[in-house]
Order: C-alpha cells, then sequence, then structure tokens
C-alpha cells in the first residue's frame, strides 16, 4: 500500500509547475475554451439570425475570429509567467463582456413595448456572460504562488 502523503510523480503535473503555472494554467485552460466557442459560433452558421441580439450583425467567420484570437492571445501569453499574462486575460474577457451587452440590450428592447424584436429570456444569458466575465476577472487575480496544503500528520 502507498503513503498516501506522497505525491505520485506524474509528468504533465511537472510540465504544469514548471512551465505554465497556476495563472499560465487557467490562461491555457481558459483559452482553450474560447477556442472552442469559437468554432461553436462558426457551426452556428446554419441557424437564421436574431434581430434583437446586436452581435448577430457581425458576420460569422469574424465572430469566430474574433473569439478564436482572445484565445490564442490567452494561450501564447500562458507561458509567460510575468505580470504580461494579464494581456491575456484581458483578452479572454473581451468576448464575454460583448455577449453580456448584447444579451442585456436585446432584454432592455423586450421591456419596450413597440420596439422591434426582443427576447425576454435573454436577461437569463445576460446573467451567464456577465458571471462568467466576473469569473474570469476573478480567476486573473489569483497569486502565482499559490501555497500547496500541509501533509497531515
Amino acid at each position: 500500500m502507498t503513503n498516501p502523503e506522497v505525491r505520485p510523480d506524474i509528468p504533465v503535473r511537472h510540465f504544469v509547475e514548471r512551465h505554465l503555472g497556476t495563472r499560465g494554467t487557467l490562461l491555457m485552460l481558459l483559452g482553450l475554451m474560447e477556442i472552442s466557442r469559437g468554432i461553436a459560433v462558426w457551426s452556428e452558421m446554419i441557424s437564421p439570425p436574431d434581430t434583437a441580439v446586436f452581435f448577430q450583425f457581425i458576420p460569422l467567420p469574424i465572430r469566430t475570429a474574433m473569439w478564436c484570437t482572445c484565445g490564442l492571445i490567452a494561450i501564447a501569453t500562458s507561458f509567460n509567467r510575468t505580470r504580461r499574462q494579464s494581456t491575456g486575460f484581458a483578452a479572454l474577457i473581451i468576448m464575454p463582456v460583448e455577449r453580456f451587452l448584447a444579451y442585456l440590450g436585446s432584454w432592455v428592447v423586450f421591456l419596450h413595448p413597440g420596439a422591434p424584436g426582443g427576447d425576454g429570456f435573454a436577461f437569463a444569458w445576460a446573467a451567464f456572460w456577465g458571471l462568467f466575465a466576473a469569473l474570469i476577472w476573478v480567476l486573473s487575480q489569483v497569486d502565482e504562488d499559490v501555497p500547496t496544503r500541509e501533509p497531515r500528520k
């Protein structure tokens, strides 16, 4: 039986600790998420645009490029263990804020009678994207040297 206090020798963990660190790992994962979102946006080409959601006036190739570019900036800055990683976090927050503002605008249009379109459910999407942007901001405040837990005696 192995001693639970001894951590196994895992090559991936050593790579992450040595090359990325805590903030770099967060940047890498969130950057991959944004690239995945960009690919998902590209797959929306078959759905008709909702005229009440303002970001849908931007052509799909441009929106896809925006998501993927922000993700690539985050991944590129994840290997830099200086304060330049804040550039990556700034890039990560751009597209969720864009979505937040668009859905919030759609909901506001829905509240005004006689306005063209709008969506009552857009408030839920605005809340989701606003909270996601807030999560990215909170994660950007994480210190690089997070203390590890002391082993139990």
